[in-house]
C-alpha cells in the first residue's frame, strides 16, 4: 500500500480534520453561503466549493439593522454556545434564509457523554457544570465564555425563531474533528469500542472509557440523547437530504481520505481530494477480483467521485461471529473455518515459508468488519488496500482481533485457542507488526502523535484517574492497573509461581526465566498438569496449600484476567502481579539485570550507581547491542568500545543457535553457550542476555531493559525495519545509534573465506 507522503505535517492534517463537519453535506451548485463566525478550514472548505460565500461574526450579524440578501444556506458551528442571547441570533438568521434556504448548526451537548467521562466543561473550565444546567449557585457566570444546551433546549429555540423542521445528526467524536454522524433513529452498526477513539481538549481526567459506555446507551435508546455534538439542519420547509450515516477519514490525508454516505437505499464511497481516485480505481478493481474468484462481494459501480452500492440491511460479519462465539463454539468454528478458506481462495499463493501461506495479492482489510453475514455466507464490500506477497496469517489475526474486540458476552474459548489451531503462534509478532504498521501510516499515527497524546485517553490515564475516587476490590480496572504497577514487586526470596500456560505466559517465560526462578506454572486445565513449558512444570493451583502465603507470589499471564484474579484472593493468595504483553512496568526496569534478581543485585546497583556520581554520569545511562556475533572479531570489539565510551552500563543480546537458524536460515560456527561467554568476558560489556528465539525485536528488548539507547551497525543504516525500530524508540524516549560498518573485517568475510578453504 502506497501511504502518505512524507511532506504530509500535523497542522495540515489537523486543518483538514476540521472541515469533517461540512465536507459530507450536499451544497446546490450556484448557492449563496453565509458562514457565522466560521473558522479558516471551514471558510476554506466552502470557497473551494466555487459557492458564492459571505462571511460575519455574531456580533457583526447582531448589529447589522438591515441585511437585504437573503441567503441558500447560512452555516453557524459553535457560534450559539458562544452568544449572550441565542434566541435573538437564531431568529436574525432565520429571517435571512430564503424561503427553501435552510440553517446548518453545529452545537455541542451539554449532556454529551464525554462531560460524564471527566472532560472539563469548555465555558466554565470546570466540571459537570453543563450536567447540572450551570447553577448560578455554584458558577461565577461573570467568567464564563458561553454555555452548551441540551438536545430539548436546542429544539425550543429553533421552533420559537420560526424554523419549524429540523433533522439532527448526532456527531462523533465532536464538531471540532467530526468523523462520523448518525441521523435520529440511526445506531452504530458495530461495536464502537472496536472502532471509535474519543476525542478530549483535555484528557487529563478523563475517568471512564467512553467507547465501552456507547452499546449500553444504544440499548436504553440514550445514543441521541447523550450524543457529543449535533449537526442540525433546520429550515421552515422539510426538505433535507437523504442521508442516514456518514463516515468520514480526513486523518489520513490528500491520499486515502474517504467519506461515506448511507442513504436509504444506497450506499457510497466519495473521495475527499482528487489525490484519491486512485484509491477509489483500486476499491473497484478489488471488489472484481474477488468476484473474479468467486468470493462474495457486495456489487458497485464507479460515477464519477464515487463508488456506488445498493444499501443492505444485514448483520456485519464481525456482529455475527462474535455473538456466535460467546453461545456456540463448535458453530463458531466451522464458521471461523470458512473465513479462513475465504481469506486463502483471495489470492493466488506466492509460496509458503514459516510464516504460513504468503498471498501474491493480500487484501489486507478482508476482516469481518468489512462483511455482512447474509444469507449464510460472507459479503465482503470495502477492500481497497492490497500487499503484495502478504502473508495469509495477517489477514486472519486481524479478522480475529477484530471479532473478540466486538465481544458482548464472554467467549467460550479464548483467542489463543485460535492462534494454537491455525498454528500461528510462533510468528505471532510478525503478522501484530505488519497490521500494526499497517494501520499506523493509514491513519498517520507518526505525524498525529503529539495530537493523540494529549487528546486521546488512554488505559493508564483513565485507571490512574479512577484511583482519585478511592477505588475498592470491586472496581476491576483500578485492580488491574494496582497489578500491573507491582507486577515484579514483593518477589525478593519468594518463589515465584506464573498462572497460564498460554500466550503471554510464554512471552513472560521467554524474556525473564533468567532473571526469575520460577517454581511452576499454575492451571486450571486438567489436560496440561504434568506437561512443561521452558522446562517449568504445569501443575493445579492445589501445590499452593504446601507454602504460608508470605512464601510466595504468583503473576497472572492470562488476558482476561479477572476470573483467575477472585480465584487467586478466595485462595487467600497475597502477592499477585499480572502481566500484559504491552504493558510498560514503570520502575521494574531500573535496575541493571541479571540471573540473580531483583532483591539479590540491590547492593551492586547501588555500588553501581555511587561509583557513576563519582565519576560523572555519560551521555547515556543503560546501552545495548543485539546480534549474533559469530566468529568474534575486531569489529565487534570496536562497537563495544563505541558503546560504552557513550553509556554507563552496556548489555549485549545474544542470539540463541535457535534463532540463528530461524532467523538467518544458517548454522553458527560457534555455539551460543561459548559466544555468549566470550561476550560476557569482553571489559566493555557490563552484561550478555540470551535474546528470546520468539520475543527477539527492539520492542521486547525496551520493555524489559529500558535502555537508554541501542547500537548497531551502519549497515543497517538505512533498513526500512530498523528505521521503524528507531521510530518505536524516539516515541519512547529512546535513541538508535548506528556505529561505522568495520570494512576491513566481518562475520560474513571471515565465513565466506573458511569456507573457500583460504584460511
Amino acid at each position: 500500500m502506497r501511504g502518505v507522503t512524507d511532506t504530509l505535517s500535523e497542522n495540515k492534517l489537523l486543518f483538514d480534520m476540521q472541515k469533517g463537519i461540512l465536507q459530507w453535506y450536499e451544497f446546490d451548485a450556484g448557492s449563496n453561503i453565509l458562514i457565522v463566525g466560521g473558522n479558516a478550514s471551514l471558510i476554506n472548505f466552502l470557497v473551494d466549493l466555487q459557492l458564492e460565500v459571505c462571511c460575519l461574526t455574531p456580533y457583526e450579524l447582531v448589529k447589522h439593522e438591515t441585511i437585504n440578501r437573503r441567503y441558500d444556506y447560512i452555516v453557524a458551528i459553535q457560534v450559539l454556545e458562544k452568544t449572550d442571547d441565542p434566541l435573538k441570533l437564531l431568529k436574525i438568521m432565520s429571517d435571512l434564509l430564503k424561503a427553501e434556504g435552510k440553517l446548518l448548526l453545529g452545537v455541542d451537548n451539554r449532556l454529551g457523554i464525554r462531560y460524564f467521562c471527566g472532560e472539563q466543561d469548555p465555558y466554565t473550565k470546570g466540571y459537570f457544570d453543563g450536567i447540572e444546567g450551570y447553577p448560578a449557585s455554584h458558577i461565577c457566570t461573570a467568567h464564563m465564555q458561553g454555555k452548551s444546551y441540551a438536545r430539548y433546549e436546542i429544539e425550543e429555540l429553533l421552533e420559537t425563531s420560526g424554523l419549524p423542521h429540523r433533522k439532527f445528526y448526532s456527531v462523533l467524536p465532536n464538531l471540532e474533528i467530526a468523523q462520523q454522524l448518525y441521523a435520529d433513529g440511526i445506531y452504530p452498526a458495530e461495536e464502537l469500542a472496536a472502532s471509535y477513539a474519543p476525542f478530549y481538549k483535555k484528557n487529563n481526567e478523563i475517568f471512564m472509557h467512553e467507547e465501552l459506555i456507547y452499546t449500553s446507551l444504544i440499548k436504553n435508546n440514550m445514543f441521541h440523547q447523550m450524543a457529543n455534538s449535533y449537526f442540525i439542519e433546520a429550515s421552515r420547509k422539510e426538505n433535507f437530504i437523504d442521508v442516514n450515516q456518514v463516515t468520514m477519514s480526513n486523518d489520513r490525508g490528500a491520499e486515502c481520505a474517504m467519506t461515506t454516505i448511507v442513504r436509504s437505499k444506497i450506499v457510497e464511497k466519495k473521495v475527499v481530494y482528487k489525490e484519491g481516485y486512485e484509491r477509489l480505481n483500486n476499491l473497484k478493481k478489488n471488489q472484481e477480483y474477488l468476484a473474479m474468484r468467486g468470493i462474495p462481494v457486495v456489487d458497485g459501480r464507479l460515477k464519477g467521485n464515487k463508488y456506488e452500492m445498493p444499501f443492505i440491511n444485514a448483520m456485519l460479519g464481525n456482529v455475527y461471529l462474535s455473538e456466535l462465539l460467546c453461545y456456540d463454539l463448535n458453530i463458531f468454528i466451522k464458521k471461523m473455518d470458512l473465513f479462513r478458506d475465504l481469506i486463502i481462495a483471495s489470492s493466488d499463493i506466492y509460496e509458503e515459508n514459516e510464516y504460513g501461506l504468503i498471498l501474491e495479492k493480500g487484501l489486507i482489510d478482508l476482516v469481518p468488519l468489512n462483511s455482512f453475514y447474509l444469507k449464510g455466507e460472507f459479503v465482503f464490500f470495502d477492500q481497497e488496500y492490497s500487499i503484495n506477497k502478504l502473508p495469509m496469517n495477517v489477514i486472519l489475526f486481524r479478522s480475529l482481533v477484530i471479532i473478540y474486540s466486538s465481544l458482548k458476552g464472554k467467549a467460550l474459548a479464548s483467542i489463543d485457542f485460535f492462534f494454537d489451531r491455525y498454528h500461528m503462534r510462533e510468528h505471532l509478532q510478525r503478522y501484530s507488526d505488519i497490521s500494526s504498521e499497517f494501520l499506523a501510516k493509514l491513519k498517520n499515527q507518526k505525524i498525529l502523535k503529539e495530537f493523540n497524546f494529549k487528546h486521546r485517553a488512554s488505559l493508564q490515564v483513565v485507571n490512574r484517574n479512577r484511583k482519585k475516587f478511592g477505588g475498592s476490590m470491586t472496581d476491576i480496572d483500578v485492580i488491574k492497573e494496582s497489578l500491573l504497577e507491582t507486577c515484579f514487586d514483593n518477589i525478593g526470596g519468594r518463589k515465584l509461581f506464573i498462572f497460564g500456560s498460554g500466550r503471554y505466559a510464554d512471552e513472560f517465560l521467554a524474556m525473564y526465566r533468567y532473571d526469575y526462578k520460577i517454581a511452576g506454572i499454575l492451571d486450571n486445565n486438567s489436560e496440561k498438569w504434568g506437561e512443561e513449558l521452558y522446562g517449568v512444570p504445569i501443575t493445579s493451583t492445589e501445590i499452593l496449600s504446601k507454602y504460608d502465603a508470605e512464601d510466595y507470589k504468583v503473576i497472572i499471564c492470562i488476558k482476561n484476567f479477572e476470573p483467575i484474579f477472585y480465584q487467586l484472593h478466595e485462595l487467600k493468595v497475597k502477592y499477585i502481579g499480572l502481566y500484559h504483553i504491552n504493558y510498560m512496568y514503570p520502575g521494574r526496569q531500573k535496575y541493571l539485570p541479571g540471573k540473580d534478581g531483583l532483591a539479590e543485585k540491590q547492593n551492586f546497583i547501588n555500588e553501581f550507581e555511587k561509583q557513576i556520581s563519582e565519576k560523572g554520569r555519560k551521555h547515556y545511562h543503560i546501552g545495548y547491542i543485539a546480534g549474533v556475533f559469530d566468529l568474534y572479531h575486531l569489529g565487534h570489539l570496536n562497537m563495544f568500545r563505541r558503546a560504552k565510551n557513550l553509556c554507563d552500563y552496556l548489555i549485549v543480546g545474544v542470539v540463541s543457535d535457535e534463532g540463528v537458524r530461524s532467523n538467518k536460515r544458517t548454522e553458527p560456527f560457534v555455539p551460543f553457550s561459548e559466544r555468549i561467554e566470550i561476550i560476557r568476558s569482553c571489559r566493555y560489556v557490563d552484561e550478555a542476555v540470551e535474546i528470546p528465539l520468539i520475543y527477539c525485536r527492539t520492542p521486547e528488548a525496551y520493555r524489559k531493559y529500558h535502555f537508554d539507547v541501542q547500537f548497531s551497525g551502519s549497515d543497517y543504516e538505512n533498513d526500512p525495519g530498523w528505521l521503524a525500530m528507531k521510530d518505536f524508540l524516539n516515541s519512547n524516549g529512546a535513541d538508535l545509534i548506528f556505529f561505522p560498518y568495520t570494512q576491513q573485517t566481518s562475520s560474513t568475510k571471515i565465513k565466506t573465506l573458511i569456507e573457500q578453504r583460504l584460511l
